[in-house]
């Protein structure tokens, strides 16, 4: 298995994609990444990609007037740009916490 770390070219830090969330009984907070088809770039890495949004996409997706369904209709299966590099395995193992360089480039 080969780890990556997957961002967004387009922006320096952050990668927008669509989500839902809602609260269950009241008091459990839930959250989902809404997906499509890989486009053919991300296609050798998973046959799903997440719905990633342009920063005006990501705007009017948390914008309450908006209808949900409607926006993705139409943001049809366009994606932003993303990039890919390979990263220690580390990463794996939730007892390394110290290591500061789990997104650095593995060798």
């Amino acid at each position: 298995m080969v780890n990556l770390f997957i961002k967004c070219q387009e922006f320096a830090v952050l990668t927008a994609v669509a989500a839902i969330w809602d609260v269950w009984q009241g008091e459990i907070f839930s959250c989902a990444i809404i997906t499509q088809p890989a486009t053919p770039s991300f296609a050798p890495l998973h046959d799903r990609m997440p719905v990633s949004l342009t920063l005006e996409q990501a705007k009017r997706w948390i914008d309450p007037t908006e209808n949900a369904a409607d926006l993705l209709n139409e943001f049809g299966h366009a994606s932003v740009a993303l990039t890919e590099r390979r990263i220690s395995k580390s990463v794996n193992n939730a007892r390394n916490k110290e290591d500061p360089i789990f997104i650095d480039e593995a060798a």
